[in-house]
This record gives structure tokens, sequence and C-alpha cells, in this order.
């Protein structure tokens, strides 16, 4: 399990943030050689450069006082936008159940980009193109059987191939006999 800090407002969390932000950006905090573990790869999309980095520690967790709390983190990401020049940085910094053994820097790092795959895939999808913040279903089992509806839609457009839904929404409204092959199993 993984928990970023930062957009919680609990006083305890204020704290533990505060601390783990500490114990990475501190210089004249003695460390040791084997204390640290980090992970840093590049990439780029949306027109910009990026390096992100994650750096995990067990140092810091018997002080923390936070049950199950195995390692802390702190991730950072780097862009660069090229046709102006412009640098920004921004770093997060987290707690995780996980030991050193079960995780280092890299896994935790495909975890946390594993989130937002999540995000993209799902809840945006959900919330965008299926428009479901927009819906006025609020009484009584309504709003859980039409979110099942979007899930079992969702997987079954998946399963025939489509990877852009809006695509696959558009496609389906054009047709009403693709659509009904596409609800008999039938898809093309």
């Amino acid at each position: 399990m993984l928990a970023v800090l930062g957009s919680l407002s609990l006083a305890v969390t204020r704290t533990l943030y505060t601390d783990i932000k500490t114990f990475f950006e501190d210089p004249t905090l003695p460390r040791r050689e084997d204390d640290r573990n980090a992970y840093t790869y590049p990439g780029k999309g949306h027109g910009r450069l990026e390096t992100r980095t994650l750096v995990c520690s067990a140092v810091l967790t018997p002080y923390l006082h936070w049950p199950g709390g195995q390692q802390v983190f702190q991730r950072t990401c780097r862009r660069l936008l090229p046709k102006s020049g412009k640098v920004s940085e921004k770093a997060t910094y987290g707690l995780t159940s996980l030991s050193r053994q079960r995780a280092e820097a890299y896994h935790l790092e495909q975890f946390c980009r594993g989130h937002w795959t999540i995000e993209n895939e799902d809840h945006y999808v959900r919330d965008e193109t299926l428009k479901e913040d927009r819906c006025q279903m609020h009484k009584g089992n309504a709003p859980e059987a039409l979110a099942a509806l979007k899930n079992g839609l969702l997987t079954a457009l998946r399963y025939h191939g489509w990877t852009n839904i809006a695509d696959a929404l558009r496609y389906y409204a054009a047709s009403v006999a693709s659509t009904f092959a596409f609800l008999a199993g039938n898809a093309s």
C-alpha cells in the first residue's frame, strides 16, 4: 500500500509530511550510503521532456509512529518545455507498508505510475466520456445500478478491442445493427 502525502489536511499528516520532506531535503542530516535507493527515468509527452526520480528509504520509519510503515519516499518530476526552455520541478512525498525486500525504488515508481493508469483508463473515461459526474440520478439504487451498467459496457468494449471509448460510442451510435450485434455478443 502506498500513501502519497500533501493533499490531506490532518495535523498528523502535516507533521508526517514535514518530517519526510525534511529527511529528504535537509543536507545537514547524516546519511549512510545504503540508506537510500533511487530510480530515475526520462520520458516525453505532451510537448515536454520529463525526468522522474523516486528515492526511498527505510531509515526514518521507526521514528514516524505510523502503523505498518516500512519505507518513506520522495518522488520528483522535472519538466522541460523545449519550445520555451521553461523548467519546473515538483516533489511529492509518501509512505508505504512495503519493505525494501518487497519493493525497491523501481517498484514503488511503477506502483505510483500504475495509479495514473487506473485514473486515465477508468475514472477519466467515466467522468468525461460517459459524463458520470453530471448524472442527475441520486435516489435509491439507481446510481449504483447505472455505475454497474457503465462498468459492464467499458469491460465489453475493451474486450472487443476498443481502446478509445469515445470512438466506440460514436461507432455504435451510428449503426443500430452494429449496436444490436454488440449487445448480442457478435460485435464486429
